[in-house]
This record gives C-alpha cells, structure tokens and sequence, in this order.
C-alpha cells in the first residue's frame, strides 16, 4: 500500500474521490481510503497536487457566516499532504517551541451555555464556536417544563437604535419567520435558522414554532 501511495499520490487521491468536502455539507457517506486511492491511479505524480476544479473553499455552501466549512478543508489539506511527506521519506520533524505553545480547554455543558446579558457578539461568537458540537444552549420554559435549546446556524444583527430594542427583555423571541428565528441580546439580535430541542433533531426554527413573546433561558416566574 505504501508503493501506491508513492506512485500515486494520496492527497490528491483523497481530493478526487471528494473525502475533501465537510461532512456536513455532504449527502453522500465519506468513501474508504482504498476507494480514493483507486479512484487516483493514473493522475498526478506525487508532490504535484493541484486542487480539483469545483473543490474551492468557495464553493463550499455556506455556514451561517461561520469559517468552519474552509477551516475543516485546510486541516484535511494539511494532514494529506503530511502522509505524502512520510510515505514518501520526505518528511521532516522537530520539537515543539513549549514557550509558544498555547492551551485551550474543553468547552462541555457549562461553557456552551448562552447568556444573554452579554452582548451580542459574544453570543454570536459563542453560538458558531459551538456549531455543530457540542452547539450553544438556552432553556426555553413552558408550562409542561423546561427543555434545552440548542442554536445553531446564526446571523447577528446589531440594533441601529435604541428604540429598535425599547420594552423587549434580554432572551425573548421578537419575531419569526421564514428566515429564522430573531432573539433579543444586549446590543442586537441573534437570528437563528436552524435549531434543536431536547435531544430531538435539528430543524429548521420554523419547524419548531417558538412563539414570539417567549423568553429564553429565565425560569418561568421571571418570564412571564
């Protein structure tokens, strides 16, 4: 396997067979290794690695604003093209610089949670940091009970004016639509289209119909 690796190159093998491509936005399920390296044969030598047409970031849909899409096809790029380097005999290593080196904690239940007396771009950017895992959360409250709710794919829209955000509470829900459901924060709103509640699936916000006047994550007495 390793020779074939060597003739034929296994970043570009992985690229034609279409494993490039964030798993969120594919339909179809991720092909094996040996199927990519199949589909490869006869293509590029090794160490010329031209990107397939139709395989630009930009052509990846979009992700409500977020880089995931493109930063999950560099991390992927990188790792093949580090294979070729050492099925190759290329590659090369050398001690990490532990001065430069940085530490980034898990984000479980707690970190995820939304608080919405922060301000907007904190909540947006907590939303999309945690889309799609383990996805930013809120309670929403009713009178069967409390359920998680979890946000996904968002848009922030910052208030032009003070009056566009007069008599509403941190948390309600100001209106939905077609586009998504728009939530009130400080300085702005979230629009969230796709959402999931409990351990449901995830829909779009206008399979779930929240009403508008409900006030996310407050206990029902500070609600209503």
């Amino acid at each position: 396997m390793q020779c074939r690796y060597r003739r034929h190159g296994l970043c570009a093998a992985v690229r034609t067979a279409g494993i490039l491509r964030d798993p969120e936005a594919r339909d179809d399920s991720v092909p094996s290794l040996a199927a990519a390296i199949a589909s490869r044969a006869g293509l590029d030598p090794l160490g010329n690695h031209p990107r397939p047409d139709g395989d630009r970031v930009d052509d990846l849909p979009p992700d409500a604003g977020s880089r995931r899409g493109e930063i999950f096809q560099l991390g992927v790029e990188a790792l093949l093209q580090a294979a070729d380097l050492v099925t190759a005999g290329r590659a090369t290593e050398w001690t990490q610089d532990e001065k430069a080196a940085t530490y980034e904690g898990w984000v479980r239940e707690a970190e995820a949670r939304i608080n919405w007396a922060n301000h907007v771009d904190f909540v947006y950017d907590l939303i999309r940091g945690c889309n799609p895992a383990p996805g930013a959360w809120t309670t929403l409250k009713s009178e069967s009970g409390e359920q998680k709710l979890y946000l996904f794919d968002a848009k922030k829209i910052m208030a032009p004016t003070f009056g566009s955000v007069r008599g509403k509470k941190l948390g309600e829900v100001v209106s939905a639509g077609p586009e998504g459901v728009r939530i009130h924060a400080q300085g702005g709103f979230i629009e969230v289209s796709r959402l999931r509640l409990g351990d449901g699936a995830k829909v779009k916000s206008s399979e779930l119909n929240l009403p508008v006047g409900s006030v996310l994550g407050v206990p029902l007495e500070t609600a209503k």
